[in-house]
Formats: C-alpha cells, sequence, structure tokens
C-alpha cells in the first residue's frame, strides 16, 4: 500500500496518490467509471485525507460499494460545501500534472 507524505491540501494528496498508484485520469472513463477519483471525493467529504491510516482507496483496490455504498453520490450542502472548498484551496503548481489529467489542461 502507497503511503504518501502530507501536502497542504486534501485534493493534492489525493492527486499525488492518483499519480503515483497509477490511477485512470479519464473523468469519463467506461471500462473504471473513474471510480477511485469519485470514492475519494466521497471520504474528502467525509473529512478523511489520503495521508492518514485510515485512508481506503488504493488502486488495487475496486469494491468499495460494501463499504461505501453506490455510485453516484447524493452529496448533502455541507459536503458539497466541504469538497468545494478543499479543491478551491488546491495548489494547482503543487498537484501532479498528468497528461489526462484535469489540472494540466489550460481550458
Amino acid at each position: 500500500m502507497t503511503m504518501i507524505h502530507q501536502a497542504n491540501n486534501e485534493f493534492e494528496e489525493v492527486c499525488s496518490l492518483a499519480s503515483e498508484e497509477g490511477w485512470c485520469w479519464k473523468l469519463g472513463c467506461t471500462t473504471c467509471g473513474h471510480l477511485h477519483f469519485r470514492y475519494s471525493f466521497s471520504e474528502l467529504a467525509a473529512g478523511k485525507s489520503p495521508s492518514k491510516p485510515k485512508w481506503i482507496i488504493h488502486h488495487k483496490r475496486t469494491h468499495y460499494r460494501g463499504t461505501l455504498g453506490p455510485l453516484p453520490k447524493n452529496y448533502l450542502e455541507d459536503q458539497k460545501a466541504i469538497l468545494c472548498k478543499i479543491c478551491c484551496d488546491a495548489d494547482k503548481k503543487k498537484s501532479p500534472v498528468h497528461a489526462d489529467s484535469p489540472i494540466g489542461l489550460d481550458t
């Protein structure tokens, strides 16, 4: 299991973990459903962080439905606010840029 060092921002940590473990960066992927990122957002909304030992989202694991419930998620307003703050506060310059990463796109 990959253990990343703590960044200043949880979204930056998710991106770092995704790069280290080779997650799929294709937002509309019909093979994986972009599930690692989608479940990561669920965990971030619950106040969890990839730098903490209880983080369960990792590339080799794909069966989260029993633990975290089905996708898509219906977030509560406070969970949406948490996710928006985390993502808006992320420093794009610190986040790893992958060829398929939305972070690296200037559109």
